[in-house]
C-alpha cells in the first residue's frame, strides 16, 4: 500500500510542473509562494528587523511580497518560454525550476537589500550582502518544496475527484471545462464552444477553419480572423498546441503521428484531416503527447490506490 502511494506521488510529480501551467494557475501558485515568503519574513525577521517598529516590519513584508511576486511571475514565464523553445530540456524541468527559483530569491533579496540601504536601515557592507544571499539560499529549497507539494496535491485531488461529477439543481452534470469565446471580425457574434469539443484549426488566408466534435450541429466552421488573433485567444487552453505555423491541434484528440522525418502529420479523432507538424515542433509535440499520456495514467488509477 505504501508502495502504491509512493507510485501515485511519483506519477503526480512527473505529471505536474509549475513551468507547464497556464498563466491563470501560475499566478495563483506565485501568489501562494509570495504569501509564504511574506509570512516567513514576519516570523523570522531576516532583514535585521528584530529592532524595527511595526510599521517598518509591515512595509518590508509588503514590499518584499510585491517584489517576489513580480520576479517570480516574470522569471517563471521566461523559463516556460525557454522550455517551449528548447524541448530537449523539458525532461530536466525540475532542475530548471530550482535554478529559476534560486534566481528569483537572489534577485529579490538583492532588491530588498538595496531598498533597506535606501531607507537608511542597513549599512552597505559585504557581510550584509552575504547575509541577504544566505537568506536567498535558505528560502530557495523551501519555495521549491512548497510549490511541488501544492502541485502534487492538485494532481492527486484531480485523480480523487474524477469519478465524482458535480450536479446542478436540475440534476444535470456540471463541468469545469472551459468555454471558449472566439471573436470574429466585423459584426458577427463570437463563436462559442467547449474546449473539449475542439479538434483542430487551420489558417486559410484571412480566415480560420475550425473543426469541432462531429456530434455538434455545425462541426466545421470558417470564421473571418487572422490565425495570430485566433491563437492569442486559445493559447492558454491546456492541450492546445500549435503544430505548424498555420495549424493548431487539441493533443487530447491525437490518435497517432504518421509520416517520415521530412513530413510528420497528426491523425486526429473526429476528422479525416491529417495535420502537419513542422520539423522545429516535432520534439515538443512528442514530449507533450507523452506528458498527456502520463497524466491520463495518473487519473486512471483507482481511488483505493492511495490507501
Amino acid at each position: 500500500m505504501a508502495l502504491s502511494t509512493l507510485e501515485t506521488v511519483g506519477t503526480a510529480l512527473k505529471a505536474s510542473s509549475v513551468l507547464e501551467l497556464d498563466d491563470r494557475i501560475l499566478s495563483k501558485v506565485v501568489a501562494g509562494s509570495t504569501l509564504f515568503l511574506a509570512i516567513f519574513i514576519v516570523l523570522y525577521q531576516p532583514f535585521q528587523l528584530d529592532e524595527s517598529s511595526l510599521p517598518d516590519l509591515v512595509f518590508v513584508s509588503i514590499s518584499t511580497a510585491i517584489i517576489v511576486f513580480l520576479y517570480t511571475y516574470g522569471f517563471y514565464r521566461l523559463a516556460s518560454g525557454f522550455l517551449r523553445k528548447y524541448p530537449r530540456f523539458r525532461s530536466k524541468r525540475l532542475y530548471v525550476e530550482i535554478a529559476t527559483t534560486l534566481a528569483v530569491t537572489i534577485a529579490a533579496s538583492m532588491t530588498v537589500y538595496a531598498l533597506r540601504i535606501g531607507q537608511g536601515q542597513v549599512p552597505i557592507s559585504l557581510s550584509n550582502a552575504v547575509l541577504f544571499l544566505y537568506f536567498a539560499l535558505t528560502v530557495t529549497p523551501l519555495l521549491v518544496v512548497v510549490t511541488r507539494t501544492v502541485l502534487v496535491i492538485r494532481e492527486m485531488a484531480k485523480m480523487l475527484g474524477r469519478n465524482t461529477p458535480k450536479m446542478s439543481q436540475t440534476g444535470n452534470i456540471m463541468t469545469d471545462e472551459p468555454i471558449i469565446h472566439i471573436a470574429r471580425e466585423g459584426n458577427e457574434p463570437p463563436l462559442v464552444f467547449k474546449s473539449g469539443d475542439f479538434i483542430c484549426a487551420s489558417a486559410e488566408g484571412n480566415y480560420v477553419q475550425i473543426v469541432l466534435d462531429s456530434r455538434l450541429t455545425d462541426p466545421e466552421i470558417l470564421i473571418r480572423s487572422t490565425f495570430t488573433a485566433f491563437l492569442q485567444q486559445v493559447n492558454h487552453i491546456a492541450h492546445y498546441r500549435q503544430s505548424h505555423r498555420s495549424h493548431m491541434v487539441n493533443l487530447d484528440k491525437v490518435l497517432n503521428i504518421t509520416g517520415d522525418a521530412q513530413d510528420k502529420r497528426l491523425r486526429l479523432r473526429g476528422t479525416t484531416r491529417l495535420i502537419p507538424v513542422s520539423r522545429s515542433r516535432v520534439k515538443s509535440i512528442l514530449y507533450d503527447l507523452a506528458d498527456l499520456q502520463n497524466q491520463k495514467r495518473l487519473h486512471s488509477l483507482p481511488k483505493n490506490h492511495l490507501a
